[in-house]
This record gives C-alpha cells, sequence and structure tokens, in this order.
C-alpha cells in the first residue's frame, strides 16, 4: 500500500490510514530587491549574504480512515496524539531516497463509513538524502578529488589519520589527525574539486538536499 513515514511510523501499516493525493509545494526562492531613484531597475541583494536561499514548503496530506465514527474520533486523537505539532522525517513511498523534515498538524472529520483526515507538514525547503554520502581516500602525497554534491550547500564531516592540508577554490584548510570534525569546507551544487596533501586517510561524510 502506497503511504508516506513519519520517522518509523508508517501511514497504513502502523497507523492504519489510506493515502490519497499529496500536495508537495516548490520551495519559494527568498528574493529581495531595493528600489533607488535614478537607477534603471532594481538592486537586487537576493544573494546579499551568500547565497540564495529558500522558503518552508508546505505539504498537504489527504487520508481515509474507513470505520464508524467512533473508531474515527478515536483514530483522529490517536494521530493528532503522536504526530500534532512534531518535528518529524517525512518520507514517501515513491521517493524513498529522500526525506522532508518539517512541523506536522493534524486535522480530521469522523464520519460514516469514510473519515478524511489531513496532515500538514510545514517543511524545511530541501528535501534530504535518505543515505548520507561518505567517501574515503587513501593519501601519499597530493591527491586531487572530486565530491559531487546536490543542490543544498553543505559542509563535511571530516576524519583524517594523519595530519592533512585540504585546499578547494585556491582555500588551504589544516587539520591535525581529526575524528568527526565538522569541516568548513563548503561543498557546492556540483563537483567539487579538492586537493588533499598528506599521508595517510581522509574520510568524507556529508548530507546532500535536493529542491
Amino acid at each position: 500500500m502506497n503511504g508516506v513515514s513519519f520517522d518509523e511510523l508508517h501511514s497504513y501499516r502502523q497507523l492504519g490510514m489510506i493515502l490519497g493525493n499529496p500536495d508537495i509545494e516548490r520551495p519559494k526562492a527568498r528574493l529581495s530587491y531595493l528600489e533607488i531613484p535614478g537607477r534603471d531597475g532594481a538592486l537586487d541583494l537576493s544573494e546579499a549574504l551568500g547565497e540564495l536561499r529558500f522558503e518552508q514548503r508546505k505539504i498537504t496530506m489527504p487520508f481515509k480512515y474507513i470505520g464508524t465514527p467512533a473508531q474515527a474520533e478515536e483514530k483522529i486523537s490517536e494521530i493528532q496524539n503522536l504526530l500534532s505539532g512534531k518535528k518529524m522525517k517525512i518520507s514517501f513511498d515513491r521517493d524513498m531516497g529522500f526525506y522532508f523534515y518539517g512541523r506536522l498538524l493534524v486535522e480530521g472529520k469522523a464520519q460514516h463509513p469514510i473519515s478524511q483526515i489531513t496532515i500538514t507538514a510545514y517543511s524545511e525547503p530541501y528535501k534530504y538524502k535518505r543515505d548520507v554520502t561518505e567517501v574515503s581516500f587513501d593519501v601519499t602525497g597530493s591527491l586531487e578529488v572530486i565530491l559531487s554534491n546536490d543542490r543544498m550547500t553543505t559542509y563535511p564531516v571530516v576524519t583524517t589519520t594523519n595530519p592533512f592540508l585540504i585546499t578547494k577554490d585556491e582555500t588551504t584548510y589544516s587539520y591535525g589527525a581529526v575524528s568527526n570534525l565538522k569541516a568548513t569546507i563548503p561543498l557546492t551544487y556540483g563537483d567539487n574539486m579538492l586537493i588533499l596533501t598528506g599521508i595517510g586517510t581522509v574520510n568524507f561524510r556529508y548530507q546532500e538536499g535536493s529542491l
């Protein structure tokens, strides 16, 4: 049965609801323009802080529940207790490689024989890859590597067996022998070329996000 999971709670297998057609809004860019007298058009400040930001997205999920009005009232109360007001991972069966993350609101109306339950999520703009990306490199001297990343700028967690220099876009970052250190190296959309200098193993772990 096609459905959606809220953390580990599946809408049909654990909660007994039948998913209709969800409406997943596309995230809107946060645009900022400044009108300046005597200037053609407006000054675009949308990327003044370094990169374009996005608004949260709204996800509306309609469900049907089959049962008596009394059973429906009990089910709606159960769902509200489990989900309403909580921030949770939201993953659809049809897109299991990604999940959304947002706060949930539950509404319902008991009817006979089919009741309607609507769960609305106010989600962060990006949908996140379910599996964190992890790559390791064995280095002796200097090695050029490519780290591919989705649309969301992310910062990898770095583990090194020995001191290393890591260079990206003409900026060099210095690391001792570290374990699970969140780096200040930005990985942007597409292929990111890094130069690793040292002797030993470097491991990168990072969360990718897509619009």
